[in-house]
């Protein structure tokens, strides 16, 4: 059987529909990677602030603090897990206080705020990789909300450590 020119170019443009359809799962896919990563990361602080806050190592003003950046990690969490409910993705399991490594054995003042702005500089990373891949403009605009909220986290915890509150131009985050 031959084929006439028409059948060959709805052919033609049926199988260029499939690759669209593919793409669009594609990003649907990134994106919901992006949240869940980025839910994951925004957990380890939520338990970690609230672990820290009731340890009874702080000061009382750096205890508010904690508690204040607590709130802030809970809506936080309530975002992202808003959008991945909305897009029929699971959300990731918080993780339990003894899975996250050193959090049991901080004793001082000193040691929460290392482990607080190396936690958030690991969250902050995990966003800025996770924005370099997506195109959806709704996660853009979260990602980077709930980023910006973490660099200011991140100074303020380093400004009580006493140490230099921006050292560098653009904060990144840590691997």
């Amino acid at each position: 059987m031959r084929l006439t020119r028409r059948q060959v170019l709805m052919a033609s443009a049926a199988g260029a529909a499939f690759p669209s359809v593919a793409l669009a799962d594609d990003k649907k896919a990134m994106t919901a990677a992006a949240l869940s990563s980025s839910l994951a990361a925004v957990q380890v602080a939520v338990v970690s602030y609230e672990a820290i806050a009731n340890a009874g190592i702080l000061e009382r003003s750096v205890q508010s603090t904690f508690r204040s950046f607590l709130q802030q990690e809970n809506a936080h969490a309530k975002a992202l897990g808003d959008a991945l409910d909305q897009m029929g993705k699971s959300q990731p399991v918080p993780p339990r206080r003894n899975e996250i490594g050193g959090l049991d054995s901080l004793k001082t003042q000193a040691q929460a705020l290392a482990f607080a702005i190396g936690f958030e500089r690991r969250a902050i990373s995990t966003y800025y990789r996770s924005m370099s891949n997506l195109k959806d403009a709704n996660a853009l605009k979260t990602l980077a909300s709930i980023m910006g909220c973490d660099g200011q986290h991140v100074t303020v915890l380093r400004q009580l450590a006493h140490q230099p509150a921006v050292p560098n131009a653009f904060e990144t985050g840590a691997a």
